[in-house]
């Protein structure tokens, strides 16, 4: 009778892992993820950690409602493995507790046009510049500035951010970097 289990077992053990496989690997395709369930009246951020535990392991960054992040599809019980998308912390790689992370930021930004996006101009109704940022975020740095009425602006990609703001990835005069889509639309 043992004989005849054990077969099964290693055959459910197997399925079992590789639907644990599809599901990571369906969960770090899926999207830029976002915090949720912060306290505004509190501490209202989610830590970044070194370790996926909130005893061992270090504090790497404070993470706030804004922050966008791509999964890696990695998991320890109720932590995920992240690298920070946009904000200052962009590029960082730690934990996270699953808790406050939700998939996936607002709607899904639009599939690119045939042929990639095309281009784009910058609109600001008194007449401002546009920051050409280093990364999709606020508190990146900026590297650059793009007149208001500028047209032909070429776009490699964007991101859905919020209701209010998202991020286009642009080149221009030989820098490439990311302006708010606040000012700027899609030609």
């Amino acid at each position: 009778m043992a004989r005849f289990h054990r077969p099964l077992l290693v055959a459910a053990a197997a399925v079992f892992c590789l639907a644990l496989l599809l599901g990571v690997r369906a969960e770090a395709q899926s999207g830029y993820h976002y915090i949720v369930g912060l306290n505004p009246n509190g501490d209202n951020f989610l830590a970044l950690r070194t370790e996926p535990s909130g005893t061992y392991g270090r504090r790497i960054a404070k993470l706030g409602p804004e922050t966008l992040l791509a999964p890696t599809g990695e998991r320890a019980g109720l932590w995920m493995a992240v690298t920070v998308v946009n904000t200052r912390h962009a590029g960082l790689y730690g934990w996270v507790f699953r808790r406050y992370v939700a998939c996936c930021s607002g709607s899904p930004p639009p599939p690119p046009p045939p042929g990639g996006w095309g281009t784009g101009s910058v609109f600001h109704p008194a007449g401002a510049a546009l920051n050409l940022r280093r990364g999709p975020s606020l508190d990146a740095p900026v590297i650059g500035s793009i007149a208001s009425g500028t047209r032909g602006i070429p776009v490699s990609d964007c991101i859905y951010e919020s209701d209010v703001r998202s991020w286009c990835q642009v080149a221009w005069r030989g820098r490439n970097g990311w302006v708010s889509t606040r000012y700027f639309q899609l030609d």
